[in-house]
């Protein structure tokens, strides 16, 4: 896994597909479609390349916008519409034929000459859902084929640079990592195909301290936690977000942080924390290992933490952004927490779809971070298109 994809072969086409452990929908980007915006050739440029249909199974984008078109959005409301075909892929020596997969014939990133991109989506679909239909399941499919023996995943960090770079492991079995605090998974009502484990209460601490500031229980019940290695940051309900703020306030006192989201001086020395005007909280640099820590309890006897310290990857100079989200900053209603790329640089992760249980472990080894600047990250996520022909006019290119 390099920069949060992994690299596969489909009928004799290398694709690098972002890797999702919160979703079960898994596609291609269908060159037909993306040359006729950008001209032949533009394939070349774009970073997760394209798939054709081989020549012995040939097919083309009028062909294939006659079959049902189905669409997905996602959280930052981005829409992708794709049409599901069978592709013959190709692991080490052997090649699974006939496993169906989407490919994308259209993506609302292009409307802002941003790159669409593959996906590998290893969630499931919930059952009875008649999912499978849309998004037949990746995983299922290769267990089915006999390319793996269990529907389980494993995440093992050992970079953290523009995104997760490490192994991701399909099929080993989970009780081999017999040192991991294992929770069930359970399925949550407000989105279908994603998987979480149920948190009875979610704690705030200052580092230097091992008291808590504050504490959330959800008096309706559990708070849902994602695991998802497609989310750039972690995501924290409302209350969670205004612990984390008293945390910072107990640990350099009121006089240094500023929370107003206004547009603090950050030339003052005595300014140690601030938010800026989109919600995001900056520390300056010297104070990271300072940050505040999460604790997430799933039950009485199981628990674990999140050390913010580690949720540090871009600076500007003197200032870092802290990559923890406010869930109103996205639109969620209800309590939840999504944990993004930070979260697997402080525990390795195994999935177990069969069993329905995730465990959580410390890395094998150190895991090395490197602080990229907000330029580097901007063009890492959003990647422009390069046109190498005039762009098409028609439906085509206003689906």
């Amino acid at each position: 896994m390099t920069h949060n994809t992994v690299e596969m072969n489909f009928d004799g086409h290398i694709i690098n597909l972002a890797v999702d452990t919160a979703s079960y929908k898994s596609y291609l980007v269908y060159g037909g479609w993306y040359e006729s915006l950008y001209g032949p050739g533009s394939c070349k440029y774009l970073i997760s390349g394209c798939y054709f249909c081989p020549l012995n199974d040939p097919c083309d984008l009028d062909s294939l916008l006659s079959r049902k078109v189905y669409k997905v959005r996602y959280g930052d409301g981005e829409v992708v519409r794709y049409v599901n075909r069978k592709v013959n892929l190709v692991i080490t020596e052997r090649e699974i034929t006939n496993l169906e997969i989407g490919l994308v014939v259209w993506s609302s990133r292009v409307e802002r000459n941003i790159q669409p991109f593959a996906m590998l989506g290893l969630s499931l679909p919930n059952p009875g859902a008649n999912e499978e239909t849309k998004a037949p399941s990746f995983l299922k499919q290769l267990v089915r084929t006999g390319a793996i023996p269990y529907l389980t995943i494993a995440v093992h960090v050992s970079k953290f640079s523009l995104g997760l770079n490490g192994r991701l492991v399909l099929g080993e079995p989970v009780v081999e990592a017999k040192d991991a605090t294992l929770f069930p998974l359970t399925r949550p009502s407000w989105r279908n195909g994603t998987i979480v484990v149920s948190a009875c209460a979610a704690k705030v601490r200052s580092p230097s301290s091992r008291e808590q500031v504050a504490e959330l229980t959800n008096s309706q019940g559990c708070i849902d936690v994602v695991v998802d290695t497609c989310a750039d940051a972690t995501v924290v309900p409302d209350k969670v977000f205004s612990m984390i703020w008293a945390a910072v306030e107990v640990e350099f006192g009121r006089d240094r942080v500023d929370g107003t989201g206004g547009a603090p001086s950050v030339k003052s020395r005595k300014l140690a924390a601030y938010v800026d005007a989109k919600g995001w909280i900056w520390f300056r640099k010297s104070v990271i290992e300072r940050l505040p820590v999460i604790i997430i309890q799933a039950h009485a006897a199981s628990s674990f933490e999140l050390h913010l310290s580690e949720h540090v990857q871009v600076c500007d100079g003197k200032w870092c952004k802290l990559l923890v989200l406010n869930q109103v900053n996205i639109n969620i209603t209800s309590d939840v927490f999504v944990l993004g790329r930070p979260f697997f640089v402080e525990h390795d992760v195994y999935i177990d779809l069969d069993n329905g249980i995730i465990g959580l472990m410390a890395p094998e080894s150190l895991v090395v971070k490197e602080i990229v600047s907000p330029e580097s990250w901007k063009k890492h996520k959003l990647p422009h298109c390069r046109k190498t022909g005039a762009r098409c006019s028609g439906v085509f290119g206003c689906l």
